[in-house]
């Protein structure tokens, strides 16, 4: 029930950033990325198929991703990451280091080729 003058917790996707923010009217917050992962799997059940993990990171893509042009999301911890495949190039960042970002960007590129066909046969598209 809704009261005037009373805060009322909300959840919005927002598009520029493709995660769900709680907040209110005009206030947002950022919510961790594991509370982020379980809200996602709670509202579509997206299943998030993993590509491959390396030292702590793991590369992966959300299955409602399809639609999309190639890219894999990277996670550690609350640090997330979203490289596009076709050219490889970061897309955001929240929390990853420049150095390290860097790392992972070199990283996507060494395995792009394993990527890009991950995608593929899960999305069921023509190479």
């Amino acid at each position: 029930m809704l009261t005037a003058g009373k805060a009322v917790p909300i959840l919005s996707v927002n598009p520029q950033r493709c995660a769900p923010q709680w907040g209110k009217a005009q206030k947002t917050t950022l919510v961790p990325a594991f509370e982020r992962r379980m809200i996602l799997r709670y509202i579509v059940g997206t299943k998030m198929p993993t590509v491959f993990r390396y030292e702590g990171l793991r590369f992966f893509f959300y299955s409602s991703d399809g639609a999309e042009p190639p890219h894999v999301h990277i996670e550690r911890d609350n640090d997330t990451a979203k490289i596009c495949l076709n050219p490889v190039r970061l897309h955001e960042s929240h929390g990853f280091p420049r150095t390290e970002m860097n790392k992972i960007l070199k990283l996507v590129q060494e395995n792009r080729t394993l990527m890009l066909r991950s995608w593929n046969e899960y999305f069921h598209h023509e190479e």
